[in-house]
């Protein structure tokens, strides 16, 4: 009994070495793939803290760029309403500027008038010219034949205040 105790016990021994290195063999393929495991989950893990980062920026980015969009929308209402106000500047220069040429409409018709009236006045003036160019030689004349009836005229009063002194004389003798 012994001698099979001993060769079952070699046996058991055999079976233990064969399991045990069997043991050993999935312990280094698992302690293996505990190795990879543990590198993919520190690759994971920095994907994860990357990922988390660029999650944070990108929010970020986001409340930046809502806040962007808020800042146009907001020029937008301003342009629309500057637009408004120019569109409603610009209708009153229109009117403005029709009322403008309508009183330039009225100013040539007026101007047209003025100078017709002021051609008028330049040819009554020239025709004005002449008569008294005319009446100047008129005058000339007229006076040339004045002063003889001047000279006789004072002739005759001296004549006159001649006969009168002689007439005072002749009376007092």
């Amino acid at each position: 009994m012994f001698i099979i105790s001993i060769n079952e016990s070699k046996k058991c021994l055999q079976e233990t070495e064969k399991e045990d290195k069997i043991f050993s063999d999935e312990a280094r393929k698992f302690k293996d793939n505990i190795k990879t495991l543990e590198g993919t989950d520190a690759i994971l893990s920095d994907t994860i803290q990357r990922t988390r980062a660029v999650l944070q920026s990108e929010r970020k980015q986001n409340v930046r760029n809502q806040d962007w969009i808020l800042e146009q929308e907001k020029s937008i209402e301003n342009l629309k309403h500057l637009t408004s106000i120019n569109i409603s500047e610009l209708s009153e220069v229109e009117a403005a500027l029709e009322e403008t040429r309508v009183t330039e409409g009225k100013l040539k018709a007026e101007l047209e008038q003025v100078q017709e009236d002021n051609a008028q006045l330049q040819t009554k003036k020239e025709q004005l010219q002449q008569k008294v160019v005319g009446y100047q030689k008129e005058h000339a004349e007229l006076s040339e034949l004045i002063k003889p009836i001047e000279m006789f005229e004072k002739d005759l009063e001296e004549a006159l205040t001649q006969r009168v002194n002689d007439i005072d004389v002749s009376s007092f003798s």
